[in-house]
């Protein structure tokens, strides 16, 4: 073992070891020194790049408004009990002038944050509501739709370092990943995209149908109420909108909405990131005690002779490695399946 230890923080680990040494057991065939090293490399990335800090202080605003750029949770869960995430990349076509507005290196902080909260708050709290707590990762729809051979070019090096942050950083948090609305011309995009995967995901990407097929396919996957109208489902759902949450997972977080970075710790939401959020996205308690807390500030209150101060204390928690999910497409394949 090398002298420049890991660190991915001990209480994060402590809950979720099955989950996290299962994942990188998987992406090195089971292989325990090859998935140690991985995970050695991975603590050691995290810790160049200040990945907790980042992601525990990135703005909120800035958060929610990188969404339209990354694959996004729409607040359900397939019929195992895994997150859907959806990848429409027409938006980020659409969009791409405010992706490239700023610095490289701030778009690789936006990749780690937006994957950080899939690995610490979207995976745990989803695994949580699961009778085995073995949820460790996500059905992924990729929905080519609007998409040009060109466009898709011009979006090459962007997936490209994706891809590659999160396969080496964030390993196996992908179970199956759907294309919907394949062009014409995707066996093409595929030869050229498929060697940005490994030969695991390359084997997870399936093609669906057309038509009604499509939502046949989807919904062998993904329960109809779960499933945005768009692609043959029930839900009312855009990709423009936010994760919209069942009445469980409200019941949950104690929240009716997710804004920000958050994780899910001990059983509870906890919020991260710097500014403010709507109360909509605050759990109850924590709600009720800003609110006493404000009460007890405009009244002046005094404690053992000191006036009473609110703190904003920052947890500089340093969980662990996440994994954002693959943003690209995949080959024809054979139907989809739960399995």
């Amino acid at each position: 073992m090398s002298a420049h230890q890991p660190i991915y923080h001990p209480d994060y680990v402590h809950a979720n070891i099955v989950l996290i040494s299962r994942r990188f057991l998987r992406a090195r065939s089971f292989n325990v020194q090859k998935a140690y090293e991985q995970f050695e490399r991975s603590s050691n990335w995290r810790q160049t790049h200040k990945v907790d800090s980042t992601y525990n202080s990135f703005p909120i605003s800035e958060f929610e408004s990188s969404k339209q750029f990354y694959p996004r949770w729409n607040g359900r869960r397939d019929h195992l009990g895994r997150p859907v995430y959806i990848y429409r990349l027409a938006s980020l076509v659409q969009h791409s002038k405010d992706l490239t507005s700023v610095s490289e290196e701030r778009r690789y902080q936006r990749i780690i944050s937006l994957t950080e909260y899939l690995v610490r708050f979207v995976l745990p709290l989803c695994s949580d509501m699961t009778e085995d707590k073995s949820v460790d990762c996500v059905t992924t729809i990729i929905d080519l739709e609007g998409i040009s051979v060109t466009s898709l070019w011009t979006l090459k090096s962007h997936l490209q370092q994706s891809i590659s942050l999160t396969s080496g950083n964030y390993p196996e948090t992908i179970n199956t990943i759907c294309v919907v609305n394949a062009p014409s011309f995707f066996p093409t995009i595929w030869g050229w995209v498929k060697n940005m995967f490994d030969e695991g995901t390359k084997n997870k990407v399936h093609l669906t149908g057309s038509g009604p097929d499509q939502g046949k396919e989807l919904m062998e996957v993904i329960p109809a109420a779960n499933l945005p109208k768009m692609y043959g489902g029930e839900m009312e759902w855009t990709y423009e909108d936010e994760p919209m949450l069942d009445d469980e997972i409200k019941a949950k977080i104690g929240a009716s909405a997710i804004q920000g970075p958050v994780v899910w710790e001990g059983g509870k939401m906890v919020l991260l990131g710097e500014g403010d959020r709507p109360e909509a996205a605050k759990p109850k308690q924590e709600s009720a005690q800003n609110g006493a807390s404000s009460q007890s500030a405009q009244n002046g209150s005094v404690q053992n002779g000191t006036p009473a101060t609110s703190s904003n204390s920052n947890s500089d928690l340093e969980p662990n490695a996440t994994p954002a999910i693959a943003t690209a497409p995949g080959p024809p394949a054979q139907p989809v399946s739960a399995a």
